[in-house]
């Protein structure tokens, strides 16, 4: 949980916002209070998600679905606007750490916790597959350890969104590849038994530190889940036939949820057992709100006040912001000029050649166009020489590229994105809202924006180890200047 970040907005229908709990590539998922003080996290989609034609009704009608989801182990879904500017879903705050979390702080879970786990997971699943539903992305992140028991979140969402974005939307797949099923990964139907085999994921997530497909690019992971025999060599043997079971390549073969449940046999009344990682006291609320009047549904988010940026700075940073310089200058210098160099070496070997057979003599005239081309090359590629950086501070963000320059404010674009295209080089992608009128010089054009409107700054390293430092330091201030016009995301090849 974080201060919201000045974009951030105030209120979102009834709720007044009062903190960040997390984002992702669909949406960012706030603290709020309702007018009597309960608490929501309240999940606001991305606009261009909202802007996908029929995305509104797939909305209203999943949500609406999960609203009936009932049982013990769900967080409720209690309030929704598919109408307003950005839509957003509202569903009972918990107050625990995710599993993701807790893993990461704590390490693995005790056996008989992690018995305990799976049974309120089967118990959740079970209560959403009732009404037909199909959670589609059950993973760590999207399971919240209460002081009682486990949550699962996110629920509802997850099918009107795969229906907007689909599997080739900006490259993506909706669910996380390390816990997504085979079905899902090739893109086939799925129903229950998907989600079954995400339980079986985090089960061996949980007890072993790590997923059972291991960690790597994406399509590495897609490749292994549905390819290769999971690594269940850290799950005691006791749980490792029911994981085995869960993770059948074939999803006729797997245990269905309530089979789960009985199978792994934890006795009603038990409680969370010893090592439950969310027992414990309740973790302090954030400051009371200000009495104050809280806006109808129907009335359009209002964004925070401009205010000034924090005095403190992230490391190897000042407190005008940030500059990032980058390699590659003599790589697009070779790319540039190599077209130049060709033409005057065939243009010199054919006169050659001409002269050669008897024609006419034009060697010396070849040797001068060749010439020519190469210096005319040389003028044109220079420019590719000069210095290559990306500037990111609270108004806005500076690139730099083959001597052309962008200067875009924050308010001027739709959002961001950060890519791996391949293990050395990275690519910072804006998309510019279609009302503003910044010209994006030719260098810096995406290849996939046929009128312009995104711009690709590629970053190349020395080596797998550079690229993974400078990611996290973009990811840093990223999430810090750009706020809610960042969309994480590692899955799609830019330019």
């Amino acid at each position: 949980m974080v201060a919201l970040l000045p974009n951030d907005p105030q209120e979102m229908g009834p709720y007044r916002l009062t903190a960040r709990l997390g984002s992702g590539g669909m949406g960012i998922v706030y603290l709020g209070r309702s007018r009597t003080g309960r608490e929501v996290a309240v999940k606001v989609v991305r606009a261009e998600l909202a802007d996908e034609p029929g995305f509104r009704d797939r909305f209203r009608r999943e949500v609406g679905l999960a609203m009936r989801v009932g049982g013990f182990w769900t967080a409720a879904v209690v309030d929704t606007d598919a109408d307003c500017p950005t839509p957003w879903v509202a569903s009972q705050y918990v107050a625990g750490p995710s599993l993701a979390d807790a893993v990461h702080d704590r390490g693995p879970l005790p056996e008989a916790a992690v018995r305990f786990l799976g049974a309120g997971l089967a118990e959740a699943l079970t209560a959403i597959h009732a009404i037909g539903l199909v959670h589609r992305d059950v993973k760590p992140a999207n399971v919240l350890l209460a002081h009682d028991g486990p949550r699962v979140i996110d629920f509802g969402v997850s099918k009107a969104l795969d229906s907007a974005t689909g599997l080739t939307r900006t490259g993506t797949t909706l669910g996380t590849p390390g816990f997504m099923s085979p079905e899902q990964a090739t893109g086939e139907g799925i129903g229950a038994p998907s989600d079954v085999f995400s339980l079986g994921s985090v089960l061996a997530f949980a007890v072993s530190g790590r997923g059972p497909f291991g960690d790597g690019p994406t399509h590495a992971l897609l490749y292994r889940v549905v390819h290769r025999d999971p690594d269940l060599s850290e799950v005691p043997g006791a749980l490792r036939p029911l994981v085995e079971g869960c993770l059948a390549k074939e999803p006729g073969e797997r245990p269905t949820a309530e089979e789960v449940l009985d199978r792994l046999a934890v006795r009603a009344g038990d409680g969370p057992p010893e090592g439950w990682p969310g027992k414990g006291a309740r973790p302090a609320a954030p400051a009371t709100l200000k009495a104050e009047s809280i806006p109808h549904p129907s009335r359009p988010t209002r964004p925070a006040p401009p205010t000034p940026p924090p005095p403190q700075s992230p490391p190897g940073t000042t407190p005008h912001g940030a500059t990032f310089r980058a390699g590659g200058r003599f790589t697009d210098f070779r790319r540039s000029w190599g077209p130049y160099w060709k033409t005057a070496l065939l243009t010199f070997l054919t006169a050659v050649v001409v002269e050669a057979a008897g024609g006419p003599a034009v060697a010396k005239p070849g040797l001068a166009a060749a010439a020519a081309a190469i210096l005319l090359g040389l003028v044109v590629s220079a420019a590719h020489l000069a210095e290559h950086a990306l500037r990111l501070d609270g108004t806005g963000l500076e690139l730099r590229r083959a001597g052309r320059t962008l200067h875009a404010r924050w308010q001027d674009v739709a959002y961001a994105t950060l890519l791996f295209t391949d293990e050395r080089t990275l690519a910072v992608v804006l998309v510019l809202r279609a009302e503003s009128r910044i010209p994006i010089p030719r260098p810096l054009r995406g290849r996939n924006s046929g009128n312009a409107r995104e711009c690709v700054y590629r970053v190349d390293l020395k080596s797998p180890t550079q690229a993974a430092i400078q990611s996290t330091q973009l990811d840093t201030h990223l999430r810090r200047y750009a706020g809610p016009l960042y969309a994480p995301t590692h899955s799609r090849r830019a330019r």
